[in-house]
């Protein structure tokens, strides 16, 4: 072959690879940095005792609890939005149950993937059934993609 044609070709190739790699590494870098700290749980409280606990969520239909150093913290909602956040606590509210809006943590990309997809979903409902119907699947997909259950 022709150096004049082999010789762009390469350095095509290597411009190639490294433009990708670039773009691989900031895509990688950015989505987890934005996803890591965009997590938002609705906590309905904090129990010490599991008695406790059953008595608090006995009016409950869809909850996750999480246990640390003795204590059960006991949360209702997970969302990246603080919007779906407010909307999910409005939507307790008018159930009577209050709740707390804690910024959280979560490290699982996959998880966090799908959570971002509830979340579309959950901006575009109105109807308290539609939000907890949605918030239900969340809190199942959380379980068994996290905590593994």
């Amino acid at each position: 072959m022709n150096k004049k044609i082999i010789i762009p070709i390469i350095i095509s190739i290597a411009l190639g690879i490294i433009s990708a790699k670039l773009l691989y590494d900031y895509d990688n870098s950015t989505t987890t940095n934005k996803k890591n700290y965009n997590s938002y749980l609705l906590q309905v409280g904090v129990y010490n005792d599991k008695h406790s606990l059953k008595q608090a969520t006995r009016n409950l239909n869809d909850y996750i609890v999480k246990e640390d150093n003795g204590k059960y913290y006991v949360f209702v909602g997970i969302t990246t939005s603080e919007k779906n956040a407010n909307k999910i606590k409005k939507t307790y509210a008018n159930k009577d149950i209050d709740l707390y809006i804690k910024k959280d943590q979560i490290d699982n990309k996959s998880f966090l993937s799908s959570l971002e997809q509830y979340d579309i979903l959950l901006d575009g409902v109105t109807k308290d059934k539609d939000i907890l119907s949605i918030n239900e699947v969340i809190l199942s997909t959380y379980e068994e993609m996290v905590m593994g259950q």
